[in-house]
């Protein structure tokens, strides 16, 4: 998959990362886009996860989060098309919006969508897109992923199953 990115944009820098581990990067960023990867993560590593992007964000830097939406306690084991399973993490909007504010982040934009029907799955998965601003003044200073920096000031993570 990252093949086909350089070749896509051969621009860009591509590095696979650990989410989780941002704060080792040395830069900042104007956006950092978080694309179905908090599905991999506990709530705890989600909140971790907006915390230390709030760092990486340069001022009114922006945050995109895209995730499963449903109670956290509905968090468990699912099976896959080839019958694998996955632990697979629910997230709130309640608790991801907490976040942000604390993170001094102000939520500008946020779409509760349902997913596309599984006819073999009788569930109605939810998935939020949620986009947020870092604030001018701020009070707050092993699953594999992707990440490319888009441009000199953009940073993408996307976990790898959820793009092949």
């Amino acid at each position: 998959m990252i093949s086909i990115a350089r070749s896509l944009n051969p621009e860009a820098e591509f590095e696979v990362m650990d989410c989780r581990k941002i704060n080792m990067i040395p830069t900042k960023f104007n956006a950092i886009l978080c694309g179905f990867c908090l599905p991999y993560l506990s709530r705890q590593e989600a909140i971790q996860l907006i915390s230390d992007s709030a760092v990486k964000l340069n001022t009114e830097g922006v945050i995109y989060i895209s995730t499963m939406e449903d109670h956290n306690s509905k968090s468990g084991y699912v099976s896959g098309s080839t019958g694998d399973q996955i632990y697979m993490n629910y997230h709130e909007f309640g608790y991801l919006k907490e976040a942000l504010l604390k993170a001094n982040m102000e939520v500008l934009y946020e779409k509760h969508l349902p997913l596309a029907a599984d006819p073999t799955n009788n569930t109605k998965d939810l998935y939020a897109k949620i986009i947020a601003e870092k604030q001018l003044l701020c009070l707050n200073i092993e699953e594999t992923y992707w990440r490319t920096t888009l441009s000199s000031s953009v940073l993408a993570f996307a976990h790898i199953s959820s793009i092949l």
